[in-house]
């Protein structure tokens, strides 16, 4: 949810001034708004609306992608370190493994009988990852970023969302297509494009039918993609749609730019466009989301620099509490994405530094990138 130009954050800071006046007890908005002002020029404005930030929610520390410009600023100095001192330190994860190449980029991770896929935002490639810690690439494409990743166990397939979308060249064609692979040996299965689509994320798959669902996070909607290929918008927007899940009852929780949405798969009915909370640890800023034992797991880097959460759900359905599992504080914790369940393990992408990738395709301060690191977090 960033702005390119001053011109364009000039003309959303008033909508999200008016949306701010629709839910005043609402920290997230006021994060985005903080943001979209700085990017106006406005830096008073920025920081009056930090400090609402501090006032109604937790969970915050604001990040360089969307506060650089006032660092050294001390009024910006202290207002940071209020919102350090009241995040968790935790460190309950550790690096499992580092990939000898550091221009992966990785998005996305899907585990399978304890060796992991992982998908490049470099070039499209998809690696694995074997249990012994060895990483090889088994399957290139044309190029295009390769984002979410997604198993189907009763059909043997692996399936990803291939997208163009956060790259100029999208300008002059737009790539969005959903593509499965077979597990056995890599064959492509299916490929089907998503015309309508601005920039699909993530996905999951029903497990029953093969059905997959995919976010578009430049537009909002939920792509569905049924097992003949058809394609049809399941629900309309939800501003930054990224991270997806299913439940034990066929209901998806869709992670977007200020909460978590839940729906109804097989009718695209809203259940809730933002999850009730009587918690004020934030769930905004989710990139992968994951349902396990109950609960939802998901994976931060937008509300602050990258965290672990886990997301306690009470019986009306409402968000009962959040605690976080891995804070930002680990030195391996650089740009975290997405997850995938192993066990009682979540599998982290924790080191991807993905937003060194920049419009044109170039890589931003290429020679001080770091290897990418998957980290292995206790979910006991």
């Amino acid at each position: 949810m960033a702005a390119q130009t001053e011109a364009e954050a000039r003309e959303a800071v008033p909508i999200l001034e008016a949306a701010v006046t629709a839910r005043p007890d609402d920290p997230n908005l006021r994060y985005y708004l903080a943001n979209f002002r700085l990017r106006a020029g406005d830096k008073a404005g920025a920081l009056a609306a930090l400090q609402e930030v501090m006032r109604l929610g937790d969970g915050f520390l604001p990040i360089a992608d969307f506060f650089g410009a006032l660092e050294g600023d001390p009024a910006y100095g202290r207002i940071y370190q209020a919102f350090e001192r009241k995040l968790p330190r935790v460190s309950r994860g550790k690096a499992w493994a580092t990939l000898p190449d550091p221009t992966i980029f990785p998005e996305g991770i899907a585990a399978y009988d304890g060796d992991f896929f992982l998908s490049s935002m470099a070039d499209g490639a998809i690696w694995r990852v074997s249990k012994n810690k060895d990483s090889r690439k088994i399957y290139k494409s044309d190029g295009t970023p390769r984002l979410g990743l997604a198993i189907d166990r009763k059909r043997d397939r692996l399936c990803s969302v291939v997208t163009n979308g956060f790259l100029a060249a999208a300008e002059k064609q737009r790539i969005n297509r959903v593509e499965c692979l077979a597990l056995k040996d890599g064959r492509l299965l299916s490929s089907v494009d998503v015309k309508e689509a601005v920039q699909l994320n993530d996905l999951a798959i029903d497990p029953d039918s093969g059905t997959i669902y995919a976010t578009d996070s430049a537009a909002g909607p939920v792509w569905k993609v049924a097992p003949d290929g058809m394609v049809s918008r399941l629900i309309d927007a939800y501003g930054g749609a990224n991270g997806i899940t299913f439940d034990d009852s066929g209901h998806l929780y869709i992670a977007h730019n200020t909460g978590i949405a839940r729906i109804t798969a097989a009718t695209g009915k809203t259940v809730t466009p933002r999850l009730a909370s009587r918690s004020r640890e934030t769930v905004a800023g989710i990139d992968g989301l994951y349902w396990h034992q109950g609960s939802l797991i998901g994976v931060q880097n937008v509300t602050n620099p990258g965290r672990v959460i886990r997301i306690l759900l009470g019986k009306d359905g409402a968000i009962a509490k959040v605690e976080t599992l891995q804070s930002h504080h680990a030195t391996w914790m650089k740009e975290p994405t997405t997850a995938a369940l192993s066990g009682h393990h979540l599998m982290l992408l924790a080191t991807t530094q993905v937003s060194r990738l920049q419009p044109d395709g170039t890589v931003r301060d290429a020679d001080t990138v770091s290897p990418p690191v998957l980290a292995r977090i206790p979910l006991r």
